[in-house]
């Protein structure tokens, strides 16, 4: 049985208040030539900082609290014992301050609190002010205090060269820990095991770069679309780099839970048919339900001859490690606050540790300029809340005990490669085509391009040729299928009799698919003895499932799309409205030598007309384009 602490009872307001004024002061204030989100994601990782200063290591456990979420406890060694504290759940505004504040009941030190303040000077400069209080004791209190004067000292230099090593301009979560060089014998192992991926050289010297300068916490966990991006290379073709990695030894392969508060990988599985559907997260004290496919990503860890061990931890509670927590505000009983917050996302959640969801807020220039604890109970009542990028908030902790808030950020995460993005990858089917869900759990998809294909009169095409050559002929078309439609980075899902069912991450890459398939078969008619292929393309929200132990998917969108096929002939291309209607679509079709015709029926099992669109390819460009 786990022992429930409190908050309450361990961080006394009114003691706290009287350490914080015996305390010893230690104050560094400097400019630091970088940006402000580039300095923030120095100052924010407290695990690499308190690492650079050559601080102790530290066995942090989660305890649960009763005022929900949990509180972190913590110990480490020290001459003649060890030092035991109990850390405050981080108090941080976004890109403004964070600030963490421990209370030990062993070892020389008795309160400790460590802030970064941060104001932009101007586009390419920072202020910084770095605050450290502490209040020491017992024999060892004079060494302990020149230590952290010398760390305080070091603060400067140390922020400025981190920050310097950042060059993006929105940092990813790891590029603060990257070292200016990399550990040339490191780099050069990594290159002379990873040749058995030879096909792919960018990635290889990407890899092998990241792999000598990252910091060793983000070599646990590999992450192909941030590697990628970081290194200008194609997303899809970095992850199929990975994924070949595992074949030859080179990688391990996981499938990360990530709890829906705090965005933390929580639960690992080497498959998806090991994914467990109940979760716990200790840092936010929460269980919940995987039910959607955003919060399964696939990550990766290096292997045999090039493992990696585990990377010790300095400090773990920090804003880092919760990229999508916004804000974060431990209030005492009875305390009140006002705050400025700038909001740069779109939507956010207000959350309360212990009562859970209390706001849907949407950013809007017309929203509400201030959010006062008052005004709750009346704007629970909507669905959500507008309010302006530049919030006031008032609130006050009206209860007798702490209160943890947050806002947390909903908007997508796109630096994930998420279970519905992978499993819709040909590279990920093709290695992996025996892994699916285990029978009974189904992810939601938030979003994906189906492509639906029949050979039109097929039965005729048995009549006439027989049962073995028209047989070997729609084998020869699937693959032809499989060709075009691996090209544009989609994969078949499965096929029925002659007809095909495919995936596509991008809206265009499916339409581009579909035109080529259909041009080949306008050219080749006379060769190929099919007498026409009819194709549908639509895009939405889908259910993944296990079917017969292989990846399929279920949902109004298929249903639509399958409809869609009836109303398709050999002679054009049918998409749904809402496919056609999607800006980057419209931009694609505008530059095709095609036209298109809109048309309206009434599609089986479906009440209601629906619109959709027949596109024709053309012989020759004509004058006008779509409009």
């Amino acid at each position: 049985m786990v022992l429930t602490l409190s908050l309450t009872q361990i961080f006394l307001p009114a003691e706290m208040q009287e350490l914080a004024s015996q305390s010893e002061v230690l104050i560094q204030d400097f400019v630091v030539d970088a940006p402000l989100d580039k300095v923030w994601a120095v100052v924010s990782e407290h695990d690499l900082l308190r690492r650079r200063m050559g601080m102790s290591m530290v066995n942090f456990q989660f305890r649960p609290v009763t005022e929900g979420g949990s509180m972190l406890e913590g110990e480490y060694p020290i001459p003649f014992g060890k030092a035991h504290f109990y850390e405050r759940p981080y108090e941080w505004i976004h890109c403004s301050y964070c600030l963490g504040t421990r209370l030990f009941d062993q070892g020389p030190v008795r309160y400790a609190f460590l802030a970064f303040y941060l104001e932009p000077v101007h586009a390419e400069q920072t202020r910084v002010k770095a605050e450290m209080r502490v209040v020491l004791k017992g024999a060892l209190k004079a060494i302990v205090l020149r230590k952290l004067q010398k760390a305080a000292l070091n603060f400067p230099q140390v922020i400025q060269e981190l920050a310097r090593n950042i060059q993006s301009s929105q940092p990813q979560s790891f590029e603060a820990s990257l070292s200016p060089r990399p550990d040339a014998n490191r780099k050069q192992h990594l290159l002379e095991a990873l040749k058995k991926l030879e096909p792919f050289h960018a990635q290889i010297e990407a890899v092998a770069d990241y792999g000598a300068r990252a910091g060793e916490r983000f070599l646990q966990r590999l992450r192909p679309y941030e590697i990628a991006d970081y290194y200008n290379l194609p997303r899809q073709n970095t992850l199929a780099f990975f994924l070949e990695g595992t074949q030859v030894g080179l990688f391990t392969l996981n499938w990360d839970i990530l709890c829906p508060a705090c965005r933390g990988a929580k639960k690992q599985s080497r498959s998806l048919r090991e994914l467990e559907k109940k979760v716990h997260c200790e840092a936010c004290g929460i269980n919940f339900e995987v039910v959607e496919s955003k919060d399964v990503e696939l990550s990766f860890r290096f292997a045999g001859e090039i493992a990696i061990e585990p990377a010790p931890i300095y400090c773990i509670g920090n804003p880092a490690r919760s990229p999508t927590i916004h804000v974060q505000m431990p209030l005492a009983p009875h305390e009140k606050r006002k705050l400025s917050l700038h909001l740069p996302g779109k939507t956010y959640r207000l959350r309360d540790m212990k009562q859970g969801h209390l706001l849907r807020l949407v950013v809007h220039d017309k929203g509400l300029a201030e959010l006062h604890h008052a005004d709750l109970e009346r704007l629970r009542k909507q669905n959500e809340v507008a309010v302006q990028p530049h919030l006031q908030l008032h609130w006050e902790n009206t209860g007798d005990q702490w209160q943890v808030l947050r806002f947390d950020c909903l908007d997508p995460h796109h630096d994930a490669a998420t279970a519905d993005q992978v499993a819709a990858l040909p590279a990920y089917r093709h290695l992996f085509s025996d892994d699916a869900l285990r029978p009974g759990m189904q992810l939601g998809v938030g979003h994906l391009v189906f492509l639906f294909s029949d050979i039109r009169g097929s039965t005729q095409l048995y009549r006439e040729l027989g049962d073995s050559k028209a047989f070997r002929l729609v084998q020869d078309h699937f693959a032809l299928m499989d060709s075009f439609i691996r090209k544009e980075e989609g994969s078949i899902v499965k096929t029925i009799g002659d007809a095909v069912m495919a995936t596509f991450l991008d809206e265009e890459a499916a339409i581009r698919a579909a035109m080529t398939i259909q041009k080949y078969y306008e050219e080749h008619r006379q060769d190929n003895n099919l007498a026409g292929l009819k194709i549908a393309l639509h895009s939405g929200p889908c259910i993944m499932v296990n079917l017969n132990d292989h990846m399929d998917y279920f949902g109004t969108t298929l249903n639509i799309c399958s409809r869609l096929l009836d109303q398709a002939t050999d002679e054009d291309i049918v998409v749904s409205g809402s496919l056609f209607q999607m800006p980057k679509v419209q931009a694609f079709l505008s530059q095709q030598n095609i036209t298109w015709t809109q048309d309206e029926q009434i599609l089986r099992g479906f009440q209601g007309t629906k619109t959709f669109y027949r596109l024709k390819l053309l012989r020759t460009m004509p004058k006008r384009l779509i409009s």
